[in-house]
Formats: C-alpha cells, structure tokens, sequence
C-alpha cells in the first residue's frame, strides 16, 4: 500500500506512450473506487498508519523535540515559556504554543502532542484534498492526492515526533488555498485579514515562509478589482499579521530588551555564511567563532549574541560576494536533494538504510512527477501561478542559510497534488480515447 500512489504516478506515465489497456481498465476501476472512497476514507487510512508507526517506532525526545516540549510545558503551567538553553527567542514559538493548551488541561506528555500530530496530519489531508479538488474538479484525482500524502513516509515517521513541521506543513497549505481561493470568494477583504493573520502564524511557525506572501501578492494583482479594492485587500493583510505578530513581538521585547521575530536567525544565517560553511549543517563549534562561542553567548545574552552573529554573518558576505553567490546556488540546489547517504548518520542501522531508501524513492517520483505536474496539468492559469510562487519563494529562502533534508517538506505535498492532478488528466484523456 506504501507504493501505490508511486506506482499510480508510474503507470500513468508509461501509458501515455504504449499500449496498456489492460492496466488502463484497472487503473481505471481502481480510481473510481478510490473516488467512491472519498476523503474521509483516506484520512482514516491516514491516521491509522500513522497511529501503528508511533506504536512500532517509538521517537524519542531530544534535541529540537525536547526544546519544544520544554517551551510548552513553560507556556501550559503558568511559567515564562524557554527553552532548555534558557532562550527565550531562539525556537520558533507557535509549534509549541500550539501544544501549551492540550498540555494545560491533560499534562505536558508526548501522548498529548502526537494526538495534536495527528489533527495536524487530519487537516493536511482534508486541504490537501480541497487543493487538489479547486486544481482538477476531480473527486478521485484529489482523493489520489490525499491517500498519496497519506502514504509519504516522512511525514508518517515526523508524527511520532515533537517537530514544528508537524504544523507548518498544514498551514504552508492552508495559505495556499486560502490565496487560490480568494479571487472568487464572495467577502474577499475579510478573506485578505484571514490570509494575513494566518500568514503571521506561519511565521511563528517557521520564519522560512517569510517570502510566500509573494503569493498573495500574486492573487491581488491578477485579481479582477479595482486599485482601491486591491490596496484595501493589501492593507488588511498586513493588519492581520500584524495583529498576530505584535503580541509575541512585544513579549520578546520585553524578557530580552530587543523586538525580534526569532533570534535564531541570526544563528542560522551565520551558519550558513562563514568560512567553515558547507550549505549544510555545519555546528557553531566547527566554526572561526568556535573557541570563543560559550564565552562570548554568556557575556552577551540571548539578544547580543544574535546582533553579534548578525554582524559576522553579514562581514563575510561583503567580503566575500562571489563565494556567497556560488555557495548560495548550491545550496537551493540541496534542497532539493533526497535524504543521500553522505548526510546520513554515521553507521546507520540496516532498518534506517531501508527506511531511507523508501523515502528517496518516494522522493525522487513524486518530485519528477510534481514537476511535470507544474508544467503540463491543466490548471486554471492563475491558480498554476500562485502555487508555483509559493513553491518558488519558500525554497528561495533556504538559499540565505543552510540545508538540512526536511526543509523541503512543507512543499511536498504541493507537489504531491501537482502529481496526482496530471495523472488524472492522462486517465481522461485515455477513457475519450
């Protein structure tokens, strides 16, 4: 069942050239019923392989997972919500604030947060769904969709763990059809508050999203209005960020003296702009600024030490335009990479080699065919447009800082849809034949 939205995409492709009739009329029969199906079926399926995953591989907390639980649990019981560094800023708070409520009223226990995973991984099933219905008007097409993000073993395997991408994935796509649909909703400036006070949470989320309001950009500019309607629609987006950003602003202001989204930006641009820079992770400590790292962080505090690294991070790309320009292609470049064996954990275990292997796999079809998807699918030109902008300045981003393989999974399922819309279409194409 793992492969079979892989090999629906495979077949797909094979029978616009060759004679298959006979895997036509199942493939056929096999999308009705998948379309008789409908979403809540692939949501079922969805939720319980992710269910059985958390119970035969058990994830633990560490890490980035035990900072989150570590601000939530600060959040959910009344204490300043840091991480367990002490930093007030340095993590992205909307993942754990999302779980500060739950932890409240049922405990800080990782039962709690992957019930939350799984509503998060619910949600980006059902507009998964809805985005692949807008894109076709084809239930089964978008079912498709649906059951192949359902079956996408990252996101399976990240359910189990405290991770923000958990909830950055659904809201990446809530915007997303948020934005397609806002031409033609019937209250669109209320829909441009709700855009932007969705697109402000994003960035709680993950400030990697921070360049997909050019999606929004792109539906205000395409959309049949007057100008005055158009800068009212622009303007109330921004109220609507504001409104959501302004809270937290103010609360980083206060517990360290300087409004900043995250200090943790500067960290990773830093990380990712410096002599010892690779386009990959690379450790603070294997950096020039090694040696006097823990020194100077405690002599500067937590709004220091971003200004500082901010400085450093900024010096070398002056001085050093050409390289940064060079490593900066390379890294957009990674981020399109699989999980390769070269970034893979030292002595990896055979079931993790196996695991891997799907997933690149998987990977590598759903990011050929995604593509093609973008490309050739018969989708309404401005919707085509908003999404390829979306896709195109979230991985734009990445090309400041470094890569790790996940960044690319909140467009994974943008692809995925894309994917699944152009099979399809070739489907059509072979029952009027």
């Amino acid at each position: 069942m793992m492969f079979l939205f892989n090999a629906l995409v495979m077949i797909g492709c094979y029978s616009g050239s060759h004679d298959v009739s006979g895997t036509f009329g199942f493939m056929t029969k096999a999308m009705q019923m998948l379309g008789r199906m409908g979403l809540w079926t692939v949501v079922g399926v969805g939720v319980a392989i992710r269910v059985i995953a958390m119970g035969l591989l058990p994830q633990p907390i560490i890490s980035d997972a035990l900072a989150y639980q570590h601000m939530a649990d600060g959040a959910a019981h009344g204490g300043t919500m840091v991480d367990t560094f002490g930093q007030y800023a340095f993590y992205s708070p909307g993942y754990p604030l999302l779980l500060a409520g739950p932890f409240a009223l049922l405990g800080s226990h990782l039962w709690v947060a992957e019930a939350i995973n799984l509503l998060c991984a619910a949600t980006t099933l059902t507009l998964v769904y809805h985005l692949g219905l807008r894109m076709a008007a084809q239930p089964w097409a978008a079912a498709l969709a649906a059951l192949g993000v359902a079956l996408w073993l990252p996101s399976i395997l990240e359910c189990g763990v405290l991770a923000k991408e958990n909830l950055s994935v659904p809201l990446l796509l809530a915007f997303a059809l948020g934005t397609v649909r806002l031409g033609q909703s019937e209250r669109p400036l209320r829909g441009a508050a709700l855009l932007g006070a969705l697109y402000g949470f994003s960035l709680l989320v993950g400030g990697s999203v921070i360049l997909t309001a050019a999606g929004f950009g792109i539906t205000v500019l395409v959309w049949q209005a007057s100008i005055t309607r158009k800068m009212n629609a622009a303007a109330l987006f921004g109220l609507g960020a504001i409104a959501v950003l302004t809270p937290w602003l103010w609360h980083v202001r206060s517990v360290i003296g300087v409004a900043m989204l995250s200090s943790n930006a500067p960290f990773n641009l830093y990380l990712g702009n410096n002599p010892a820079a690779t386009g990959w992770f690379v450790s603070i400590m294997d950096t020039p600024l090694g040696p006097i790292w823990h020194q100077r962080n405690a002599q500067l505090g937590e709004a220091g030490t971003a200004a500082w690294l901010n400085r450093q991070a900024l010096n070398y790309i002056t001085s050093h335009p050409l390289d940064t320009l060079e490593l900066a292609l390379r890294k957009l470049a990674y981020f399109w990479y699989p999980h390769a064996p070269h970034i893979a954990t030292d002595h990896p275990s055979r079931a993790t080699l196996i695991e891997r292997g799907v997933v690149d796999a998987q990977y590598l079809i759903v990011l050929v065919f995604g593509l093609i998807g973008m490309v050739r699918a018969r989708v309404a030109a401005q919707t085509r447009l908003i999404l390829i902008t979306l896709i195109t300045a979230f991985w734009l981003i990445h090309g400041v800082t470094y890569i790790l393989p996940r960044y690319h999974e909140p467009v994974m399922p943008l692809l995925t849809t894309f994917a699944a819309v152009w099979l399809g279409q070739i489907l059509d194409r072979k029952a009027e034949a």
